[in-house]
């Protein structure tokens, strides 16, 4: 495209197309440069609290991590949050050493079992040209138990000794 640009500016006489070419390519070589360069934070998927009942609140905290010695790149963690669906939560660079916790709520209005991965992690350039996806290796399970209704001592049944006269 920088070559194309060049040789319309020279056909046209326009120096100062040549010189725009010239400079997009160049961004666009710095933005690849860059987006290799940059380090994905490590990011652990924790459920709070891990077991709960149908209704009663919980929530998914997404603990990004950079534990090497540059600064991190901007991420996009994005992918299916168990029951709070399709989301994509959004951290900026991280110092050496420090950690963010994004917190999302998860919906608990059916029981089960929710499994939360297949999450992914994308890097862009600053200028938003280059884009870089890798797969988080985190793993998170939420338990949704049904509610627990406690009975009474007196609407307990009357057992077997009164069920031959039919009480």
């Amino acid at each position: 495209g920088g070559a194309l640009g060049v040789f319309v500016a020279w056909l046209l006489g326009l120096p100062e197309l040549a010189v725009l070419s010239v400079a997009a390519v160049l961004a666009a070589v710095a933005c690849a440069l860059w987006s290799r360069r940059s380090l994905a934070p490590v990011v652990q998927l924790i459920p709070v609290p891990a077991v709960v009942h149908v209704g009663e609140p919980a929530s998914l905290v997404l603990r990004v991590h950079n534990p090497r010695g540059r600064r991190s790149a901007p991420v996009q963690v994005h992918g299916r949050l168990g029951t709070a669906g399709e989301r994509i939560v959004a951290v900026s660079p991280l110092a050496p050493g420090r950690s963010v916790e994004p917190v999302v709520q998860l919906p608990t209005t059916r029981r089960g079992l929710v499994h939360i991965d297949g999450l992914r992690c994308t890097l862009t350039d600053p200028l938003g040209w280059w884009a870089r996806t890798s797969d988080i290796a985190s793993h998170a399970t939420l338990i949704i138990r049904p509610r627990v209704h406690p009975v009474r001592i007196e609407a307990r049944g009357v057992g077997m000794h009164h069920a031959a006269t039919g009480a």
